[in-house]
């Protein structure tokens, strides 16, 4: 008689109750029956609830799972990249559990070493990067051969084995992964063989869910060129109004395509530049043409329909062709739109500037701005397209763009001042850092003004700047932090975070000096 058998008629009895029914087990034999055997059946509920605990680890220790033989993983080659110091594997283990915003730093600092994760922490870097698609990239040059042969090891963490995995049967994980898993591979191979990820994707389109049409579509932004063409002009008729709307806006971004160029010929009877002006004449109609190729027909509350489809075709023209067209540079361009059509104008012009990018156009729109808060201050409206085009421009150009500004004496209270130093999310110069800190400190304790507004601001862009200021100027900054936590209890908190963020950074920065000195 099985355990099951016996646990089943045990419970039949329990059900009914002992009262009603005595309980009699049927008869087994082994260790089992040796162990029901001691329970006296003349004290029923005694007898009922002994035998289900004997029963109950019986069939818990007592299960054999079967045994099937599986290929030992091929032995993780040697490492060539040295492991990091003993003082950089302990601050690694400090950013990652309690100061995440510098393992960014962290990783560049070991990449540009050449270093790698010493192995007792592979794990937890593996782990960390589970959650953090952002980080992945990052992390991957410092695993080394151990960390990409352990992350091949665990399913959780194959998105770091696909960095180095030559050998991988591609169309084998394609066919068995799931969503995300795929999603993973057409990035992985989009940066190294974008055939084959095309390949891949034709194979189970038809048999793919929308949404998961839509995610694997995105991927085509990896590596995007004129022969992904063909294949996002067809997904431009796909039942799915999601992927009809990745696809064009995939379409938008590739320069050289038909598609720009049918924009193009809709807006030239649009836009016209007459003595020096250009003048705007709105579209007649949506045709079906214009559905097709993803202009919208609801416009978003604030702006007019037939607006809206203008907006929509001018940012999928790169901006670059309307000098060309006119022989104008950018910025006098800018200023020849007349002040009603402006807004919505350059709101098309800054999304043809994200989606193919043009530094030049760029800081020609960013400084549109800077000169409606030159004349008209706090009445200015800031548009909600900064952010995105001051991410197109160069580093460097950023930089040299945010000193000029920072250096007036009212730079800080200029809100794109503040929304350029958030978007310089990079190592910043000696001189920017200096900058930006006396500027704070000067319009803090020089006037002894009283808490306004723009303070949250000012103080995200502060904490933010913690990051990346130059670790060559924490010296010639620290008088000027002591100004600012003096200026106005508002301000003593985020000093200190700054400061913690600040000696951190330099600890960073010294271990891997040490460790290169060593070498």
């Amino acid at each position: 008689m099985s355990a099951t058998h016996l646990w089943q008629q045990l419970v039949k009895t329990a059900l009914v109750g002992c009262d009603r029914q005595s309980p009699a087990l049927p008869s087994t034999d082994g260790p089992l029956a040796e162990l029901l055997g001691q329970l006296d059946p003349d004290e029923p509920e005694r007898y009922v609830l002994g035998a289900a605990g004997a029963l109950s680890f019986y069939r818990k220790a007592g299960f054999q799972p079967g045994r099937r033989a599986l290929p030992a993983p091929e032995p993780c080659p040697a490492d060539e990249l040295p492991r990091c110091s003993l003082l950089a594997r302990e601050l690694l283990v400090r950013c990652v559990e309690s100061s995440p915003e510098l393992l960014p730093e962290w990783l560049a600092l070991a990449t540009a070493r050449g270093q790698r994760v010493a192995e007792v922490l592979l794990p937890t870097l593996l782990n960390f990067g589970r959650t953090r698609g952002n980080l992945r990239a990052a992390i991957a040059p410092v695993l080394g051969a151990r960390g990409r042969w352990l992350a091949a090891q665990n399913p959780h963490w194959h998105y770091a084995a696909f960095v180095a995995d030559k050998l991988v049967d591609w169309r084998s994980r394609w066919q068995t992964g799931k969503q995300a898993e795929r999603v993973q591979i057409l990035r992985r191979l989009r940066a190294t063989d974008s055939e084959l990820a095309r390949d891949l994707l034709t194979a189970t389109w038809k048999t793919e869910k929308a949404d998961a049409r839509a995610s694997l579509l995105e991927t085509l932004a990896i590596g995007l060129d004129l022969a992904d063409e063909a294949w996002l002009e067809s997904a431009l008729s796909d039942r799915s109004k999601q992927v009809r709307q990745v696809s064009a806006a995939l379409l938008a971004k590739l320069r050289g395509s038909n598609y720009g160029e049918r924009m193009r010929s809709r807006l030239d009877p649009l836009l016209q530049l007459d003595d020096r002006q250009i003048r705007v004449v709105l579209p007649d109609t949506l045709t079906p043409e214009m559905e097709r190729d993803g202009v919208l027909a609801q416009a978003p509350r604030g702006i007019g329909q037939k607006t809206w489809w203008l907006v929509q075709m001018l940012g999928a023209v790169p901006p670059g062709y309307w000098n060309e067209r006119w022989g104008m540079t950018p910025d006098a361009i800018a200023r020849a739109v007349l002040p009603q059509w402006r807004d919505d104008v350059y709101a098309g012009w800054a999304a043809a500037t994200t989606n193919q990018p043009d530094p030049a156009w760029a800081q020609a729109l960013l400084f549109t701005v800077v000169r409606d808060w030159q004349t008209q201050g706090d009445r200015a409206v800031k548009p909600s397209w900064l952010q995105a085009i001051a991410s197109v421009m160069p580093s460097e150009q950023q930089q040299a763009i945010a000193l000029d500004l920072v250096a007036d004496a009212r730079g800080l209270d200029n809100p794109v001042v503040i929304t350029l130093l958030g978007q310089c999310q990079f190592p910043w110069s000696r001189e920017l850092s200096v900058a930006f800190v006396a500027r704070l400190a000067g319009g803090l304790t020089g006037s002894r003004r009283q808490r306004n507004d723009r303070w949250w601001e000012l103080q995200a862009a502060f904490v933010q700047a913690a990051l990346y200021v130059s670790p060559d100027a924490i010296a010639a900054i620290d008088p000027h932090l002591n100004a600012i936590a003096d200026a106005h209890p508002f301000w003593q908190r985020s000093c200190e975070t700054v400061r913690e963020r600040l000696k951190l950074r330099q600890q960073l920065h010294r271990a891997f000096a040490a460790a290169a000195a060593h070498d």
